[in-house]
């Protein structure tokens, strides 16, 4: 982490802003995030809780990013544009790094929570999917 950068060891640690400026200096940073729940709406939505993937669906947010022990990103977005830019810029990380797996999944059960810590019975995106493509391009 930059030096001027304080460890948060809580989600409510960190206001919305200090997120955004640090997600914008990514640059700089010596280290991978290793957990996060990061869920974006425009400056006129609503804030809801997000705790499963129908909240998300039902919410004003656009994107959610779940992030699991560095290695595990899920990405759920509403907007297919950007979704497919998010993709063309994974692809090319995954190209340079040799990697990285997408999986795309399509009718994901409303029941799957979006959190990075899921306790032991808890549904993922990866269960009850009924399309899963493994991408190679």
């Amino acid at each position: 982490m930059p030096d001027d950068w304080v460890y948060f060891s809580k989600l409510e640690d960190i206001s919305s802003e200090q997120a955004k400026v640090r997600i914008l200096e990514v640059d700089q940073m010596k280290c991978a995030i290793e957990f996060l729940e990061l869920n974006i709406r425009p400056d006129f939505g609503k804030k809801s809780e997000i705790e499963s993937y129908s909240d998300f669906i039902s919410s004003d947010y656009v994107i959610s990013v779940i992030i699991t022990d560095h290695r595990n990103v899920e990405i759920c977005c509403k907007n297919p544009e950007w979704l497919s830019f998010i993709l063309e810029n994974a692809y090319e990380y995954g190209e340079k790094n040799k990697n990285i797996t997408i999986t795309l999944l399509q009718n994901i059960n409303p029941k799957s929570k979006l959190r990075a810590w899921r306790v032991k019975g808890d549904i993922s995106i990866y269960d009850d999917v009924l399309i899963r493509h493994d991408v190679k391009k």
